[in-house]
């Protein structure tokens, strides 16, 4: 189960990101996955929920998942279109010269993070 090494290095970048705003908790995640990136949002969301029992930092953190459909565009005839599998020939011209514009991302989109006030006027 790669999601849980994908989540590790995810808390890792949360934990910085936190660390960089002086907050100790995250409220919020939204991570956008694509299609055909081999993740499986349902093991991620599994490797996540057991992450927030052993960080602090999570523990009371909801993470979104958006999904991305894959889109390709063929370089015979720069049709765009929604693949079926990573060797979909192109609809229009059916050339097997075709480049996957986006479908196999796996990022981190926003963190809500809860910062305490630290007391000072100003």
């Amino acid at each position: 189960m790669h999601e849980l090494s994908i989540v590790s290095a995810l808390v890792e970048q949360v934990n910085n990101v936190a660390q960089a705003h002086g907050s100790t908790r995250v409220r919020h995640l939204t991570l956008q996955v694509g299609k055909m990136s081999n993740v499986v949002p349902e093991l991620l969301q599994q490797a996540f929920e057991a992450f927030r029992k052993v960080e602090p930092l999570l523990k009371d953190a909801r993470m979104e998942i958006r999904q991305v459909y894959p889109l390709m565009k063929c370089g015979r005839c720069s049709q765009e279109f929604v693949p079926d599998t990573f060797s979909s020939p192109c609809p229009r011209c059916l050339s097997t010269s075709v480049e996957l514009i986006h479908g196999e991302e796996l990022l981190l989109r926003e963190v809500e993070l809860e910062i305490q006030d630290g007391g000072q006027d100003g």
